[in-house]
This record gives C-alpha cells, structure tokens and sequence, in this order.
C-alpha cells in the first residue's frame, strides 16, 4: 500500500510520460514474493495491470501506463546498478547485507527516490537493529521507524496482546526471546562487549597504510578453535 500511494503521487509528479520503475529487493528473490502477489492482485484489481510474471527469479510487473515493478537480489550487491529507480522496498530488510542496503541508497540519489524497508528483528545486532533504533527519533537521515507486535494482527491473533497463543509464547519462552520475536523489541545479548558498536561507523572498506600499524585477532569462541 506504501508503494501504491507513492506510485500515485510520482505519476502527478512526473506526468503521464515518465516511464517509472521501481525495485523489490531483498537478499533472496524468494523473499520478495509476497509483497509481488499483493502488488499484482492490487493493480489487478484497480484495472491497472497490464502484465506480470508467473515468477519471482526475477518477476517483473508491468502497468498500462508502463510502469514496471522489479524484483532484485541482492546477494551480489554489485547486481544492484545500471538503473535509477523511482521507489525502492527492501522486503525483509533484516537479511540483507549493509553493502546491499548502502548501494540501495546510492541507486536511491539520483531520483531522489523514496526507500521502503520492511521485515521483523531475525537478530538483535548489525545494521537492521541500528537503524530501528536511530530512526525511531529524530536523525539526520530523515528516517522514521515503526514496530508492529505480532498482536497488532487481528486477523492472526484476535484477542490481541490476551491472545491465547501469544500467551502461551510468552510463557513457554524467554523474555528476550518473546519482544524480540513476537514485540519486535531488539534484545541485545547481555554479554555484548562492545555496546556502542555501529555496523555503519565501525565496519567499512578501508585500504592498506603501509604508514600505519597493523593488527589481527581471532575471536576462538566456544569451538575449541
């Protein structure tokens, strides 16, 4: 519905000629099946379609005025070039790769396109986690973030919060476990060392300094390594 809307707006915004595009990305097209059925039943539904593919690897749907919706993986983020999308959705953003997310920004800019991401807290470390929290209050980015619960589906889960079963979720597993999975509440582990890491600040392409001291470490971990 985020992408119908803004569909709209951009054909006032560029008038009827443009030919716009925009792009389905996640880590595996799979991934993007789903969000592609409900575009294409949607548009159907309006009158709007014209044509689609049966498959997702990769799927293409195209309107009667032209426009084309894309599917992308972005297991090879090198993949993610050539075009200039109108509009962006990353489906389960959580599972992509912060290379694959920083080139959807770049292929972003020159159309000052719109970035949707969409997908629950697999893990309550990297990128993902950060941006949830960093675009939950005002930032320099411009970003804004929302966190649905499990429990806000009323037609999975009608009693809400006194649902029988997200009770009994909560009751046969841990605290961390149930607001992480279920509130969509990043948990980060106790035991993380370093607290104030940040995938965007401390993790990047950095070439060799011959000039400068060079270190490496191992973690060992619990493998007996």
């Amino acid at each position: 519905m985020y992408a119908w809307a803004h569909y709209l707006m951009d054909r006032l915004t560029y008038g009827k000629d443009e030919k716009l595009l925009y792009w389905l990305v996640a880590d595996k097209y799979d991934d993007t099946s789903k969000e592609f059925e409900y575009l294409c039943t949607f548009s159907a539904q309006q009158g709007f379609l014209q044509s689609n593919t049966a498959r997702v690897d990769p799927g293409q749907l195209m309107l009667i005025d032209g426009t084309v919706f894309k599917t992308k993986s972005a297991q090879d983020y090198r993949d993610l070039h050539k075009e200039a999308p109108n509009g962006i959705m990353v489906c389960e953003g959580g599972l992509v790769a912060f290379e694959a997310y920083k080139r959807v920004s770049e292929r972003a800019a020159p159309k000052r396109a719109w970035v949707f991401l969409n997908g629950t807290v697999e893990f309550s470390v990297g990128w993902w986690v950060e941006k949830v929290k960093q675009w939950s209050v005002a930032n320099t980015e411009g970003g804004k973030s929302w966190i649905l619960p499990s429990w806000t589906n009323k037609t999975f889960y009608p009693g809400g919060r006194e649902d029988p079963e997200i009770k009994r979720l909560e009751n046969e597993h841990s605290h961390e476990w149930f607001m992480e999975r279920c509130g969509g509440e990043p948990c980060p582990p106790s035991g993380l060392v370093f607290k104030d890491f940040r995938m965007e600040l401390h993790v990047g392409d950095y070439p060799f300094d011959p000039a400068l001291p060079c270190f490496i470490w191992i973690d060992p971990g619990y493998a007996g390594a």
